[in-house]
């Protein structure tokens, strides 16, 4: 039943532009080619995200067990983001990427400590903190570690800066 479904939602393009940021290990749009890249971004390369313009709160959430968004990946996110608000240690040593969507204790491992964050960000009279704190208590109560998303994640709607 899974297997029927993965990996959907996904393109070529976005598996390549995945690609080449894990090979230049920067955050950046995707890469035409010099010529292309020219007449799209007035540049031979394509620009980096800049992540100062993501001004929503953001939570990062990951596993252990992530081979697509590492805690090293996910901690320089972190870092990069002025608007996050928590980075938050799935406590299942075993969690990977699709147990996000998929997994059987996503639900308590996840989705509650998720409602609970958007219901506190979500009134327009609620601001972002100065800084986000350097450790985080989920929703369940299960002290959570910092880290963040992959560096290379594709995001063509938001405008990010290089991750190092």
């Amino acid at each position: 039943m899974i297997l029927g479904h993965v990996p959907a939602g996904t393109s070529t393009k976005t598996l390549v532009h995945y690609a080449q940021e894990i090979k230049s290990r920067m955050f950046q749009k995707y890469d035409y080619g010099a010529e292309r890249n020219i007449i799209l971004y007035n540049s031979t390369t394509p620009p980096l995200y800049n992540l100062s313009q993501v001004t929503v709160p953001v939570s990062l959430h990951y596993g252990d067990n992530d081979l697509l968004a590492s805690p090293t990946d996910v901690s320089t996110l972190f870092s990069q983001l002025k608007s996050a608000v928590g980075m938050f240690r799935v406590n299942l040593s075993s969690f990977n990427h699709l147990d996000f969507l998929w997994g059987r204790d996503a639900r308590s491992l996840v989705y509650t400590t998720v409602q609970t964050l958007m219901g506190e960000y979500s009134s327009p009279a609620v601001h972002l903190p100065a800084r986000a704190p350097a450790s985080v208590s989920s929703a369940t109560g299960v002290k959570s570690s910092f880290n963040v998303l992959t560096q290379w994640r594709n995001s063509d709607n938001v405008n990010n800066n290089a991750i190092e």
